[in-house]
């Protein structure tokens, strides 16, 4: 019987702190560009967001993986920011790109989430008190 293959759909999320991200930039980059090079080869369709965190979720939007925006994205992953790593912002932002795309199914949804785990609780206002002093 004939069938139509269904094009896989997929979204993934790099959340970074940006107190490690300088170290594991290259790394999340050869991992973008070798998705890149899946999405070409299979057809698949992709939808990259980039998290970096600092006092506050610096966010690139889900962005389709393509060779037209793979620059984008990189850049992205490569912005330099300081002050502060709230690691809660970055994740609730992550949930948040990933709940807000309803188009694809939440079993088809991935955070890559890297940091050296030292973080600080904030405040409304983003004042910072060091997790290991609170």
């Amino acid at each position: 019987l004939p069938a139509a293959q269904e094009t896989l759909e997929s979204d993934v999320v790099f959340v970074l702190d940006k107190s490690t991200s300088a170290n594991v930039e290259a790394d999340a980059i050869e991992m973008l560009q070798n998705l890149n090079n899946q999405v070409s080869e299979t057809g698949a369709s992709v939808k990259v967001g980039v998290v970096i965190f600092n006092k506050e979720a610096n966010v690139l939007g889900l962005t389709q993986l393509s060779d037209e925006n793979i620059s984008k994205i990189t850049e992205a992953i490569q912005q330099d920011i300081h002050s502060g790593t709230n690691t809660h912002a970055g994740l609730l932002a992550a949930k948040e790109m990933l709940d807000n795309d309803t188009a694809v199914a939440a079993s088809r949804k991935y955070v890559i989430f890297v940091s050296d785990g030292i973080t600080y609780m904030f405040d409304e206002t983003a004042n910072a008190i060091n997790s290991q002093q609170a």
